[in-house]
């Protein structure tokens, strides 16, 4: 069966939007770090990838390892300040950094204004520029990529220290965990993550502008991570999932369409403040019972065949 060119749209906006979950669960998931400015990352990442292929004609495979460079540069750079304060003032400033370089954006000549950057050519491959369809299988490789990735980080030493500074940040001191390095370098991985997303943002819209990476777009981001359930990589990939398709699948109450889904957003985090599947949610309890019993009826089945 052929899939519609609809579907492939929002299949890969919701892959996009898994890489910059994953990257903002790094930061506030994984560390602990409230953080509401993550469309600073993903526009540095457009903005990079928008100047390089149209402005300069570099190739888009080109482009994109210098973006995410750049983004975990200016997450390196942005936790030096981000590392005096906590929790409320934490999210306070990140706010302003989103305000702040929504405003350099639109002022600043090189980033083309309140309009941005508009008719972004797509990737080339073997001479031929990549349709929907591919930039689809581009995008879930990605999405498999970076999901095996931070999996790997969050069971390693860095993911068991930043698991340490989340629940108590003195106690993590005094066990001779360097807190000030392992924020900087989480800062760093969410920024490359987020970078990737917002330039994979930049190819596939072909317009990118300050709008796209202002507040709102950061708030969305975060409600795929709580919503999901913070601190998991499977919450993220859900939570991504739900809040592209939502508001798909109540289109055709296209009058009250925005009160459902912000309804069921509100419903969600009343009942399941942890989210959907994250570690302590009902949900999640119930699949780990259900395995734990279905493990012991095959154990007790492969003990009987034994005897």
């Amino acid at each position: 069966m052929i899939v519609s060119d609809f579907y492939i749209t929002v299949l890969l906006y919701m892959g996009i939007s898994i890489i910059l979950a994953l990257g903002l669960n790094a930061i506030m998931g994984s560390a602990g770090q409230v953080h509401l400015g993550s469309g600073t990352y993903a526009a540095v990442g457009a903005y990079v990838t928008g100047l390089l292929v149209k402005g300069l004609g570099v190739s888009f495979w080109l482009s994109v390892p210098v973006s995410v460079f750049l983004g975990g540069l200016v997450g390196v750079i942005s936790a030096l300040p981000l590392l005096r304060v906590r929790e409320d003032f934490l999210a306070i400033i990140t706010i302003g950094m989103v305000f702040l370089f929504e405003t350099l954006m639109i002022y600043l000549p090189w980033f083309g204004g309140p309009v941005g950057i508009e008719n972004i050519p797509r990737p080339v491959l073997f001479g031929a520029a990549l349709s929907n369809s591919y930039l689809l299988v581009l995008v879930t490789v990605l999405v498999i990529v970076c999901s095996l990735i931070n999996r790997n980080i969050i069971s390693s030493w860095i993911g068991i220290a930043w698991e340490c500074i989340r629940e108590n940040e003195e106690a993590s001191s005094i066990l001779g965990i360097n807190v000030v390095r392992y924020k900087i370098i989480v800062f760093g991985i969410g920024g490359c993550y987020l970078a990737l997303g917002g330039s994979l943002q930049a190819i596939f819209f072909g317009n990118i502008s300050p709008a796209d990476f202002s507040f709102i777009p950061s708030l969305t981001i975060l409600t795929m991570v709580m919503v999901g359930g913070i601190g998991t990589i499977r919450g993220s990939i859900l939570g991504a999932i739900l809040i592209v398709a939502i508001p798909e699948v109540f289109r055709f109450v296209q009058d009250y369409r925005n009160l459902v889904y912000g309804g069921i957003l509100v419903v969600i985090m009343m009942f399941q403040p942890s989210g959907i599947i994250g570690d302590n949610s009902y949900l999640w309890r119930a699949l780990r019972n259900l395995r734990s019993k279905c493990n012991k009826v095959f154990i007790g089945s492969e003990k009987e065949e034994r005897i």
